[in-house]
């Protein structure tokens, strides 16, 4: 049961994986035809719909569900989340901690497809529907500029939480070395400068024995 679940899922990964990055390029084409019509219409209705998504009118809409009404670009986690899950069940290999990383996945998701959301003018492909109207809303509350802020002081309290980075010891890891790399810089433009004087101090004390003599 597990290798036939983990085989479904692997190949629902990489149906989505190319239904997605087919999206990027032909929702022009497709987007009338699917907002027009309803999910049976579309799929089982009239045979003359064409679309130009790599999959057809399922893979079309599959994307354009994930893409546009729901979460945007970032989608493209959930064929990243079926993918190690799917290796996991099928070859009991363990890419990533599934707990850890679905919780990741889940959070980012949300994240981006706001964050996205917030500079897009209409629901489109980036931060979907979900993002835009999250954007009014926030708008409505905020103002545009302290609904970046919040998302931004969101982003740094998922980083803490989650990864629970040393910043002290990256602020002396990167900063004390520019600092170090700087002085030692300046060190070796004051020798240069020393060096830069030395022949004049040179000849000038050859100057002052050829006088002597």
């Amino acid at each position: 049961t597990k290798s036939i679940t983990g085989a479904i899922l692997l190949l629902l990964s990489v149906y989505s994986f190319i239904a997605f990055t087919s999206y990027l390029f032909t929702w022009k084409a497709d987007q009338n035809l699917l907002i027009s019509n309803s999910f049976f219409n579309f799929i089982f209705g009239d045979s003359e719909i064409q679309v130009e998504n790599w999959l057809g009118k399922f893979g079309a809409w599959v994307s354009h569900l994930f893409m546009y009404r729901w979460f945007g670009i970032i989608s493209f986690a959930f064929s990243f989340l079926l993918f190690i899950t799917g290796i996991r069940l099928l070859l009991n290999i363990r890419l990533l901690p599934l707990k850890r990383t679905y919780l990741v996945s889940l959070l980012g998701i949300l994240w981006f497809s706001i964050f996205l959301g917030l500079m897009a003018s209409s629901v489109n492909h980036l931060g979907g529907s979900f993002g835009y109207n999250s954007k009014i809303w926030l708008k409505s509350i905020f103002g545009i500029f302290g609904a970046f802020s919040l998302m931004l002081l969101l982003l740094f309290i998922f980083v803490v939480t989650i990864f629970n980075p040393d910043f002290k010891a990256l602020f002396q890891k990167y900063f004390s070395r520019t600092a170090d790399s700087s002085f030692d810089e300046e060190s070796l433009e004051e020798e240069d400068g020393k060096n830069d004087f030395k022949p004049i101090v040179d000849d000038y004390r050859k100057e002052l024995e050829d006088e002597d003599e």
